[in-house]
């Protein structure tokens, strides 16, 4: 299976697209770039401003005119903060929050599994923990970057300011570190 990945937003958001294509490779997945044709397209979004928003949804428009029967994954923190307005988005299969996008291999196994890897007549599925609950700090080991010749090293993330234009502490949580 191809599985194609765009990411939007932040250096955050970068690591955690690296994470997801190390956990679909070690199940077998083959990671192609987000212009040819793949079986499953993940949108990785951002929601800091309108335009990110308007991007995001447009990355799922793009990805399917290259394959209009693939499965598309909506995930990132505009899908975290607008789970069931995502989940009407024309396309997309799977809505996925911020605190499941390392249950992304297992998912995708069970859809295989079960032959449901076809294009959703209704709303999206929508896969979504608080992202409030579980502060446990989880990263990967990631050896390369698609398209980056420097790599990332997460060591945070979330924020506990609380600052009334960002919605960073809504999207990812309060701050939660490795140590």
């Amino acid at each position: 299976m191809k599985v194609a990945f765009t990411t939007l937003g932040c250096r955050t958001n970068q690591h955690d697209t690296a994470e997801m294509q190390v956990l679909l490779e070690e199940e077998g997945f083959s990671v192609v770039k987000p212009s040819d044709a793949a079986d499953i397209y993940v949108v990785n979004t951002c929601t800091v401003t309108a335009r990110s928003d308007y991007n995001s949804r447009l990355a799922v428009k793009k990805s399917l005119a290259i394959n209009g029967n693939a499965m598309v994954v909506f995930t990132g923190c505009y899908a975290q903060l607008n789970s069931e307005s995502s989940a009407k988005i024309e396309g997309l299969d799977i809505v996925l929050g911020n605190a499941d996008k390392l249950k992304i291999a297992n998912l995708l196994k069970g859809k295989l599994k079960n032959n449901s890897l076809q294009k959703q007549l209704k709303l999206a599925e929508i896969h979504k923990s608080d992202i409030h609950a579980n502060r446990l700090f989880r990263t990967l080991p990631v050896t390369q970057f698609q398209g980056r010749t420097k790599a990332f090293v997460k060591i945070q993330t979330g924020c506990d300011e609380k600052c009334s234009f960002c919605t960073v502490v809504l999207a990812r949580g309060s701050s939660a570190s490795d140590k």
